[in-house]
């Protein structure tokens, strides 16, 4: 009984997505409200199914510890931001929508849940300590993956734009396994002694 009661938003997710498909139509040939709510029931699902993703890798990172809590996190919420690309470009692939949801994922983290945990950081602890050279590898990592994603593929011409595609796929997952690397091996001995 604890388990189902912990897994309802999952089943209330099952529940909207089976709405969902039933009076998609419906809904898109009403137009206002009717779609308005629909979406809105749609987008507060996702958002009870995230937390409820989050919660066992929250766990998991309180367990592991640092670093391997912190990429836990990491993988449970690009793991949730992937499903939902996935789901947007499932009809046809458009690669404007695709730039323009990672745009917007990296602004919202950045701006959004790294400037919420700072202040809140700042007025609980102070000045918080961190590790510099895993800041600094990080934000390289993260100008590079901008500049292959979000810049670059505007001068690709279409007739390369698979073999784009395939190249900053591969570069985008050889950085993140040194970023890897980077974390639990160099870095974390700076870590431990940071702390």
């Amino acid at each position: 009984m604890k388990y189902v009661k912990a897994e309802f938003p999952v089943a209330i997710a099952l529940l909207v997505l089976g709405l969902g498909f039933a009076f998609e139509h419906a809904a898109i040939g009403h137009g206002g409200f009717a779609l308005a709510g629909l979406l809105l029931v749609i987008l507060a699902a996702i958002i009870g199914v995230a937390f409820r993703i989050s919660h066992p890798a929250e766990v998991l990172a309180l367990r592991w510890g640092e670093p391997y809590g912190t990429l836990i996190l990491t993988l449970a919420a690009v793991s949730v931001e992937v499903v939902i690309l996935v789901v947007l470009l499932r009809v046809a692939p458009n690669p404007t929508l695709a730039r323009d949801t990672v745009f917007a994922a990296v602004m919202f983290d950045i701006n959004g849940i790294l400037g919420v945990a700072a202040i809140i950081g700042g007025l609980r602890h102070g000045s918080p300590k961190y590790n510099l050279a895993s800041a600094n590898s990080f934000i390289a990592m993260l100008l590079v993956a901008i500049g292959i994603g979000m810049f670059i593929p505007d001068f690709v011409p279409d007739a390369h734009w698979k073999v784009y595609s395939a190249f900053s796929v591969g570069v985008m997952a050889v950085m993140y396994l040194a970023f890897l690397r980077l974390q639990t091996v160099e870095h974390c001995a700076l870590l431990n002694t940071a702390a």
